[in-house]
């Protein structure tokens, strides 16, 4: 019963943090500040009230996906990423409990979800979320070194650094190989970023499931979106979403998978 009620707690808790997520979206991509003004129009400038800023009752009850000044229609994205950031907050909480890693994992998912909607808008992965992220992730890692804390976090210095290699390098090997093959950037830098975050946060096994999660889903849905849309070859299509996606089902069900892949195979009974 606890489970359920740290679960809704975390959903209503992602709502909140989720508006705040369009608002780092937003700012974060044209150098912005995120703390002042305080939220306004972008059409008209009017000042969005206080109830106007309820998570999901406002969009759909209130304001029924329009300005109050302006009439504007408001883009979908904004109970869409409020509902989201819910819904996986409380999926987390589910999976992990009241525990330490539902923290470090609840402030990951965010992180995650706003340089998606980021990187599908503006093809980019900012430095301001993701390196911070790849810092924080080596001071867990070094906080194994104090025996106490062991209990809290597994992930040590020497796996954060296999994973910053596993995750990072072979993006890394392989952008420099297509640009020098065809001259053209192939595999941006913010990219390899995030798999550097993700690696020393995830650790080498499940950076390696990041990026066969990320690299799966990215080939079928950019191969059908090309086909689609009758895309030229080289058309970008961002791939941060897709190894966000395989990021966070690897801290998910990392651990599942590996076991029922081994079990599958007969390695272990």
């Amino acid at each position: 019963m606890m489970l359920y009620v740290l679960a809704g707690c975390c959903f209503v808790f992602g709502l909140v943090l989720g508006s705040f997520l369009n608002v780092v979206i937003y700012r974060v991509p044209r150098d912005l500040s995120i703390v002042t003004p305080p939220s306004a129009c972008p059409k008209c400038s009017r000042p969005i009230r206080a109830w106007e800023n309820i998570p999901l009752i406002s969009y759909f009850l209130i304001l029924r996906g329009r300005c109050a000044g302006c009439g504007t229609r408001i883009s979908i994205q904004y109970p869409l990423v409020e509902f989201v950031t819910g819904a996986l907050f409380a999926v987390v909480a589910l999976r992990f409990g009241l525990s330490f890693e539902t923290i470090v994992y609840l402030v990951y998912t965010a992180m995650l979800i706003a340089l998606s909607v980021i990187d599908l808008q503006t093809k980019l992965l900012p430095n301001v979320i993701v390196l911070p992220g790849l810092l924080g992730a080596c001071l867990l890692s070094f906080g194994t070194l104090y025996p106490p804390f062991q209990q809290y976090w597994s992930i040590t210095p020497a796996g954060a650094f296999l994973g910053i290699v596993v995750g990072g390098v072979p993006l890394l090997l392989l952008s420099w190989g297509y640009l020098k093959l065809t001259g053209r950037e192939g595999m941006g830098g913010g990219d390899i970023k995030l798999m550097f975050f993700t690696g020393a946060l995830l650790g080498p096994v499940n950076a390696f499931l990041t990026l066969f999660i990320g690299s799966l889903t990215g080939s079928v849905i950019g191969i059908t979106y090309m086909k689609m849309k009758k895309a030229e070859r080289h058309v970008q299509i961002p791939f941060g979403p897709f190894l966000s996606f395989g990021a966070w089902i690897a801290m998910m069900f990392g651990h599942d998978m590996i076991q029922w892949y081994l079990a599958y195979m007969g390695l272990v009974h």
